[in-house]
C-alpha cells in the first residue's frame, strides 16, 4: 500500500509502510455512494427511475510519524502539514491512477504513553472518478480530413 499527494505548489509526500510515514489505514478508493432520483405521482405503486449520480469520494489516511528523536519528528510534522494544506488543492496517485482533490482536514494525535504522532487526513474528492497519470488524447481532425 503506496501513494502520493502532490499539492498545487507542486509539493509532494509519498505515505507507504515504511519510515518516515508509515501509512496504517487507506480508506474511501473502493465503492462510492450513488444518489437515485426518482418520480413517485399520487397513489402511484413504486416510482419511476428518472436517473443516478455518484456522489464526491471521501478518502481518509491515517498513520504515523516513525522518527529517530522528537526533533525530527517536529520537523516532519511540520512537512506533513505543509503538504496536506487545506488552502492548495491536490491529485492523489494510487495505484497508478490519480484523483484530484482538496483537504478537508489534517491533524495530529500524540500518545501520551508512546510519544509517537498519529496522523489522519480526510481528502474530498469532487470528481469520484480515478483517472489515468497519462492523457488519453486523439485528434479526430487527423483521422479523415473534410
Amino acid at each position: 500500500m503506496e501513494l502520493t499527494y502532490i499539492n498545487e505548489d507542486g509539493v509532494s509526500i509519498t505515505l507507504k509502510q515504511n519510515r518516515p510515514y508509515f501509512l496504517s489505514k487507506l480508506d474511501g478508493t473502493g465503492n462510492i455512494r450513488q444518489t437515485v432520483n426518482t418520480f413517485k405521482a399520487p397513489n402511484q405503486d413504486g416510482a419511476f427511475y428518472i436517473s443516478s449520480t455518484l456522489d464526491m469520494r471521501n478518502i481518509i489516511l491515517e498513520g504515523t510519524i516513525v522518527a529517530d528523536n522528537p526533533d525530527d519528528a517536529y520537523a516532519k510534522r511540520q512537512h506533513f502539514l505543509q503538504v496536506f494544506s487545506p488552502k492548495l488543492n491536490g491529485t492523489l496517485v494510487y495505484r497508478n491512477k490519480q484523483i484530484s482533490c482538496v483537504v478537508e482536514e489534517a491533524g495530529f494525535t500524540v500518545s501520551t504513553r508512546q510519544r509517537i504522532p498519529n496522523f489522519f487526513v480526510s481528502l474530498l474528492c469532487p470528481s469520484p472518478f480515478f483517472e489515468t497519470l497519462e492523457e488519453v488524447r486523439e485528434e479526430l481532425a487527423s483521422w479523415i480530413p473534410l
